[in-house]
């Protein structure tokens, strides 16, 4: 593998825009990107195929590839790196059965990869969000870290290769909000009751002072998230508005030979229908929150990124 970026959005920076309309343009690099607004089990090219979680099926399955003339990579990390790895997250009993067989899966991989590519690109959000902070649940369940760790972790120790990890940072409060009436809607579908903008930041500050680094308060101290991701890989960091604004996208990602296109030639997605006022109420009781928690200055000094 001659390079491997991990784009992991953060959510609510443009990162369907660039999974729907960007990511199928590479022509020199091979993708496996998360289909927007489908579950993050599912990879660009729409596959239905997917094994179970089972660590004997997935070894099965594994053997099966490595002798297959059809073999398709897109189900392969689906099935053997981004559904576990997302599923898995952490140092908990779990995890550690999935471990040997990831690493198999990813030597695998970089010998299929490495002689028709010159780059790899992983893009899935779900890699800075644990199940508990993305549904905004008041305790940890299974995975207890953003699976964009382990998952560098495991490339370093299975090829000895350190992944460049793409990440785009938004002004806290701005992402703070956005992200909580995203959530909202995913509590919705979950059939889950809609949370106050305060007590979203309550149970989010409730996860983050259980396991640091592990609530989307993590992805708004960005000084903070940024070292944290350091350990683990070479950061490519860019803020959410110098996205909007860019005119030469790949070039902002740090891939190179690719065409130049703009954030602007694309059209919006996720369009939102929530009025000015709301917006305005909640964004005041998230910064109410933050200061009444201790946490709103923290969020301010840390800013690098608009």
């Amino acid at each position: 593998m001659t390079d491997l970026y991990i784009h992991i959005g953060t959510p609510r920076t443009g990162t369907t825009v660039l999974q729907k309309h960007l990511f199928p343009l590479i022509k020199n690099g091979i993708v496996f990107s998360k289909v927007a607004y489908k579950p993050s089990g599912n990879l660009i090219n729409n596959s239905k195929t997917q094994i179970s979680a089972d660590p004997k099926e997935m070894q099965k399955y594994l053997e099966e590839c490595k002798i297959k003339s059809d073999f398709v990579p897109e189900e392969f990390v689906r099935n053997m790196i981004l559904s576990p790895v997302g599923g898995y997250a952490g140092e908990s009993y779990k995890y550690k059965k999935y471990e040997p067989i990831m690493l198999e899966a990813i030597n695998h991989l970089n010998e299929y990869v490495k002689e028709r590519f010159p780059y790899v690109l992983i893009s899935s959000e779900r890699l800075c969000d644990t199940s508990a902070s993305l549904a905004c649940f008041s305790s940890h369940r299974y995975d207890i870290q953003f699976p964009v760790y382990p998952l560098a972790k495991l490339i370093q120790k299975s090829i000895n290769k350190i992944p460049i990890i793409l990440v785009c940072l938004r002004d806290p409060i701005s992402y703070l909000t956005s992200k909580y009436f995203r959530t909202c809607n995913q509590r919705k579908q979950m059939g889950e009751r809609v949370l106050t903008a305060t007590e979203y930041i309550q149970k989010q500050v409730t996860l983050e002072n259980r396991a640091p680094g592990t609530s989307s308060i993590s992805h708004a101290i960005h000084s903070d998230f940024l070292k944290d991701l350091s350990k683990v890989g070479i950061v490519k960091a860019f803020g959410f508005k110098q996205l909007l604004t860019c005119s030469h996208l790949f070039q902002l990602l740090g891939i190179p030979e690719e065409a130049n296109i703009a954030f602007s030639s694309f059209p919006r997605e996720n369009k939102s229908s929530i009025s000015d006022y709301t917006k305005s109420s909640c964004t005041k009781a998230i910064v109410e929150s933050l200061k009444q928690i201790g946490l709103y200055k923290k969020l301010i000094d840390s800013k690098i990124y608009e």
